[in-house]
């Protein structure tokens, strides 16, 4: 068996979520979030990326907080008939953003 490695407590979420490339002002993709925790999102996607990408985000968790300009590293993916999913830790969220999910993961 395979011991989870994850450090915080994630939450399933069925959120839209804005990718974007570094420094680039249009969505590179869009996809769904389906999990998410203070350290980082589970997310699908149809867009191409690839292991140890950095990404930008933005999206809304559902209490309505806007979370924006939160830069991750993809650090798993999973390719299967033409979508993506991949798992997305956090490397520069501030303390703001942070503080809205824990605010919203405690909730559940």
């Amino acid at each position: 068996m395979v011991k989870d490695q994850r450090t915080h407590r994630r939450v399933d979420v069925n959120i839209v979520v804005n990718l974007y490339e570094p420094d680039t002002a249009e969505p590179t993709a869009r996809g769904v979030i389906k999990d998410v925790s203070v350290g980082g999102i589970g997310v699908e996607t149809r867009g191409a990326f690839k292991r140890d990408n950095v990404i930008q985000l933005n999206f809304h968790l559902p209490d309505g907080s806007y979370l924006r300009n939160i830069e991750g590293r993809i650090v798993w993916l999973k390719h299967e008939d033409g979508s993506y999913e991949m798992g997305v830790q956090f490397t520069d969220i501030g303390l703001r953003n942070k503080w809205k999910i824990w605010k919203y993961i405690r909730k559940k």
